[in-house]
Formats: C-alpha cells, structure tokens, sequence
C-alpha cells in the first residue's frame, strides 16, 4: 500500500486525493475547511491545529498497523476498536474512510499481494465502520471492491448475470412500484414505496448463506413499503396479497414476533409480471428508524457484533450530524467513549493484547505470561522506556525487559504497578505459594485438633474431602492454613457427619429460580434474599449469606466452591444466616471438659455459654484420675447456625480448661 512515510505541514496524499469525496457527503464544513487550508498551504485557524495534529497521528499509526494484521474475528473486533481511539475524533474518522475508499478505487496501480492486503483491511475493519456510521454508498462500494479483488472470477460471474438482465429488472421495478402506489391510493393508503438496490456482495454472501444459485434468488428486486401504523402495515399486506400471487414459506411477520434484536418488519414475496419475484418489506416510519439507526440497526445483526449503548448513541448523533458541524463537546463525547473501559496492546511481534483501562506494562507482561510478568524489570513502550506503573494507551507496541529467576516484588501489590486484578492474584499466589508450608502445617494441626476433640473415626477424612470438593488431604489442609475455609463451615461437616440429615420428600411447590425460601438473620430477623445459581441452595443444604454489591444478599452453600474460594476481603461480606422455615431450629451438642479445679470455674463457664445465647439442658462433674482435675459433662441446646468449633474454643479459652472433647452419651 501506498502511504506517506513523511510527515511535513503538507497535506498527505491519500487524504487531499479523499478531498471530493468528503465534498459530495457532504463533510462538516470544518473538516472541508481545513483540508482545503491544509492543501493551498494557507494557515489553520488554532481551533483546527489539534484536528490536523490528529490526522497526522492517524496517518503515521495506519501503515504501522497494516503491517501487524489480526487473524481471529475476536481480535478483528479489538483492533476495530483499537483503531477507533486511534481515530479520536469523529471528522478524522471521516477523513480516515475517505481516504481508503480513494486507495480501493486505485487499485489497479497496486501489486497482487497489495491488493489482497487492502481487500482484507477494507472486509474486515473499514466497511464495519462505514456501515455503523449510515454510510451505505460507502459500504457498498466499499464492499464490492474488496469482493472484486478476494474473489474475481465469482465477482465476475455475478455481475456478468446481473448486466445481462439490468435494463429489465429496472423497468420492471419501475412498473411494479408504480402499480402498487396506484393499488394503495385506490385504498387511501398513504405510504411510501422505493425500491432497494442491492450490489453485488451482498448477492454473493446472501447465495452462501442460503446455498443458492444466482437464479434461486427472490430478492434481486426488492421494494421497502413505509406506512404511518401498524394497521396500516397489515393493510397494506392485505392489498399485497389480494393483487400478487405470494410464495408460500417465504413470509415473516417480524412485527408480531420481533427479532431478539427488536428489529420488527413484515417480509413476504411476490411473484409479479412474468412471474418475476420481488421482495417487499413493510414497515411503520418508526420501525424504520430503528432499524437503520437505533438499537436495532442493520449492523448489529448483520455483523453479529454487540455495541455499547453508549457507543451506538455516539454513532447515532454522528449519522445525524454528517451534514453540519460539530462542537467541542460532541468531539469529548467522542474520545471519551472511545477510550472505553479496555484499551489493546500489541506485542513486539503484533499480536493484541486487550487489557483493562489503566493497565500497566507490568499488567500486559502477567498477560502474556505469568512467568514474564513475574521476571519484568522494566518496558519499552514505543521504542522508549516507560515505568512500570505507568498506565498504557490503545496502540502502544510493548516489549518486556525481564531478568532471568527474577521473582516479583510485594510492592507490586501496593500503588499504581498493577490495575488488573488477575496480575495482582498471580502476584498474590505467588508469595501465598512461599508460605505454603507453613500454611499446610497449620492446617494439618487444625485437622488434628478437630479429630480430636470430635472423637472422629478415618471415615471423616474422605466425608471431608468429598464434602469440600478437594482431591486429597494435603490440599485441604493448605487451604485450611491459609483461612481459605471457615470453623463454620468445618463445623457444619462435622454436625452432618455425626448426626446426618434424613432428608423427607416435599410437594412440589412452584418457586422461582432465584427467589429464596425465607431466611433469618441471626440478630436481625427475616430478610429478603435470592439463592446463588453456583450451588443451587436447598433447605437441607447448611448456607451462609454473601452481601454483593448489585444483587443483594445471595445465599449459598457453606460448601460451595465460590465460596470456598473468595479473598479475604471478601470474606468480610459473608454473614450468618439460615432457613426461616427450618422446623428444627435446636440441636444438641454434649461435650467433655476437663479442667485444673479452681474457684468460680462453673460460674465462668456458665457466663460464657449465656453470653452465647446458648441453653444449658443438663450438667453435671466428676473427678478424674489425675490430682486437683475434674471433669465436666454438658449437654447443650443450640440454634442451628452455631458454631459447635468457635465455641469449643471460647470455653478452651477459659482459665484452667485443659481440653473440650464431643462426647456421644447422654
């Protein structure tokens, strides 16, 4: 491709020779101004210096990023967008079309593998844009020209066929139109009929969708009918239908039965003179507004791509503004939607890198590798070296500086080195990894402790594993040493695995997907709640609340793997709860203690347990083999939510207690 490889105060070539082009759109007379200035060298008023600084930052980044193109529809998505920030403001998009559609129509002066590179570039990024943007005479030629330069023996073929017949299908559109308006008027029906061109690629792609021939097509004449009513829509089908013969299974009633993407037409074919077909689609004024610019514009379900709302209302002021002039605060609106909430990044070898807003180089190193971000030491961003904790812009061309065996550092985790949260985790799992040790030791002890004091046989062990959904003992400890799982949670697998649930059939009842049963607060009474879709909660599931920040509070399972898995921050929102229709809100807990004898030893103990909330049913003590010991038989009645682990702790915690063991007699 042909492209300025200087940049002066001259007006680069591609967009002086794009000059006519933005004359017959007609372009934003600042846009025109400064073009034709720019190109008699005359002087630019200072409100268009920052536009000219723009286009010439637009023409230095198009032939660097030619070079670097995508390969997956993911990442032509991406660079679209990324190209758009590049564009910055909506007249040097503009121009930046204009531009390319001038190269297309030269493209007999290039080489072959030029010309595919630009068929490319124009299928995959300028006719989308062009086509967002209402430009339809510019996507269509665009289009055609890149088909013509793909494919041109089947370009060929099909405009061999559409010339041979072209006189006779224009007459016999013109016939047809005309007589349906002398049909419509004879009904006082006001409504308007055009007819709808279509060029040659869109006749190929619509051949390989459906697998037909050039002859099978029905829509080689197409009418648009615009009525002020729906009722007026369906009278108009009714006239259709009275005066043409339909084809059967090729009617769609849209208005009834809109597309997902709310776009809402009546479509039926006709078979006119010489059993000719025509398609006609019918439709209100409105529908048709939507269609073409609102939220269900011919783009969006043609390309298959979502927009940003915002996004598309840009785009839609734009369309509206292509004829008149646009103030400053339309070209903020602009960039400040394009900037978006991700930016792209490329590799020193071109690839895309699509990262979050305010990512550093140390975020885009963890991205393509954790071991690479673990061993950055410093960046080149755009042949220049840039701290690590500077944010990145869409486009920028990233190489990492990485130091062999370099280990991260904990600083990374504080101040501006890391905006993404999966650099931060990998940084975070990284020093969690050189505590593991001794992070399995505690929680091997705190496995232990609990066989101990519950008197629990080896069958615990794999109930355990199972329950909390790990593959051995050695990662279940690990977890439990680092505070990955609660006491209420290893003590609600302990009460399951001592007294199991018989669980009772129920009756059917009709409840909503993420509508929980009732549930209570300890301390605060019933609150509304939706159940978690992760776990699927079920009154005979043990459950925790987790308070979210959009949903209220969800309820899972005390085993659920989300649960299971949340930072420490996180953490903080889980809260007690439990089922309010819960028939059995008590449970029964008898424990052992022993303890050196002392004074007030019951009185303490007794205090403890009140300030608990918890209801001693019986006690009673007896000495043991050892001096000054004695031992003390509780039984206990407990709500369902408490912890039997965090309160065998309190009562260890008094003075002289020795040990707190469950005991199974009454």
């Amino acid at each position: 491709m042909q492209i300025m490889n200087t940049y002066s105060d001259n007006l680069p070539t591609d967009l002086a020779a794009a000059l006519p082009l933005l004359r017959e759109l007609p372009a934003p007379d600042s846009l025109l101004r400064l073009l034709e200035d720019w190109q008699d060298n005359k002087a630019c008023e200072t409100s268009e210096t920052r536009l000219r600084q723009k286009l010439l930052r637009w023409e230095k980044h198009r032939q660097h990023l030619a070079e670097h193109l995508p390969e997956s529809p993911e990442q032509w998505e991406d660079f679209r967008r990324m190209l758009l920030s590049l564009l910055a403001s909506p007249l040097v998009l503009l121009s930046a079309l204009a531009s390319h559609l001038t190269q297309l129509r030269q493209f007999k002066a290039l080489a072959p593998d030029e010309q595919q590179q630009l068929a490319l570039l124009t299928q995959s990024l300028y006719a989308p844009i062009a086509n967002r943007l209402g430009l339809s005479t510019w996507k269509w030629e665009m289009e055609d020209i890149a088909f013509r330069l793909a494919k041109p023996d089947t370009y060929a073929s099909i405009a061999k066929a559409l010339a041979s017949k072209r006189s006779e299908r224009e007459a016999f559109i013109s016939r047809t139109t005309e007589q349906i308006q002398q049909y419509m008027q004879a009904e006082k029906l006001d409504c308007q009929i055009y007819g709808r061109p279509k060029h040659i690629y869109s006749i190929y792609k619509k051949m390989q969708r459906k697998s037909f021939a050039f002859e099978q097509l029905y829509d080689l004449h197409a009418l648009r009918i615009l009525t002020h009513s729906i009722e007026d829509c369906y009278r108009v089908l009714g006239i259709l239908h009275q005066h043409y013969l339909p084809i059967l299974g090729e009617f769609d009633d849209y208005i009834a039965r809109p597309k997902p993407n709310g776009y809402q037409s009546i479509h039926t074919i006709l078979l006119g003179e010489k059993g000719w077909p025509v398609e006609v689609q019918i439709r209100t004024h409105t529908m048709h507004q939507l269609a073409e610019e609102g939220v269900a514009a011919h783009w969006r379900y043609k390309e298959g791509s979502e927009q940003d709302t915002a996004l598309a209302n840009l785009v839609s002021n734009l369309r509206n503004s292509l004829s008149g002039e646009l103030d400053a605060l339309s070209f903020e609106a602009w960039e400040k939607e394009l900037e978006g909430k991700h930016i792209v990044a490329l590799t020193p070898k071109g690839d895309l890198l699509r990262l979050t807003q305010g990512a550093t180089a140390l975020d885009f190193a963890y991205t393509v590798h954790t071991d690479l971000g673990h061993a950055c030491r410093g960046a080149i961003v755009n042949g220049k070296i840039k701290p690590l904790d500077e944010p990145l812009t869409n486009g920028d061309r990233v190489e990492i500086l990485s130091q062999k065996n370099g280990l991260p550092s904990l600083k990374w985790l504080s101040g501006h080195f890391l905006a993404t949260n999966r650099a931060r985790n990998k940084v975070r799992n990284f020093f969690n990894r050189q505590n593991a040790d001794a992070h399995f030791i505690e929680g091997k002890n705190q496995l232990d402790r609990l066989r101990h004091r519950f008197r629990l046989s080896n069958e615990f062990t794999p109930f355990l594993l199972e329950r909390l959904k790990f593959e051995n003992e050695k990662a279940l400890a690990l977890r439990i040493g680092q505070g990955k799982i609660s006491s209420e949670q290893l003590s609600k697998a302990v009460q399951d695995y001592l007294h199991p649930r018989i669980e009772t059939p129920k009756a059917n009842e009709a409840t909503p997907l993420n509508k929980a049963p009732e549930i209570f607060i300890p301390g605060i009474g019933k609150a509304s709640a939706h159940l978690a879709q992760c776990c699927h909660p079920e009154p005979s599931n043990a459950i925790i609340g987790l308070l979210t920040r959009n949903h209220g509070l969800k309820i899972h399972r005390q085993d659920c793997p989300d649960v299971l898995a949340l930072s420490p921050n996180s953490q903080q929102r889980l809260i007690r709860v439990r089922w309010g229709n819960d028939t059995s809100p008590e449970t029964q807990l008898c424990l052992d203690i022993t303890a050196i004898e002392r004074d007030n030893l019951l009185a303490d103990l007794v205090t403890c347990l009140t300030k608990e909330g918890i209801r001693i049913g019986h006690f009673h003590t007896s000495p043991t083999t050892q001096t000054k010991q004695t031992r003390i038989h509780l039984e206990l009645s407990l709500t369902i939510d408490q912890d039997w682990l965090a309160l065998m702790d309190k009562i260890e915690a008094l003075d002289a207690v020795l040990d707190v063991k469950y005991c199974v007699e009454g």
